[in-house]
């Protein structure tokens, strides 16, 4: 059970560490679209 344990919080590491890559890569391409406008 420890090792089931174990691995499955390895793998909500994993999955929350994606999460906040892409919402980082998300957050920085809205602030590029959103500098591009404003320098139009």
């Amino acid at each position: 059970m420890s090792d089931f344990s174990g691995k499955s919080s390895f793998l909500f590491k994993i999955s929350a560490a994606k999460l906040i890559n892409i919402s980082f890569v998300f957050g920085t391409s809205k602030l590029s679209v959103l500098s591009y406008m404003a320098n139009k």
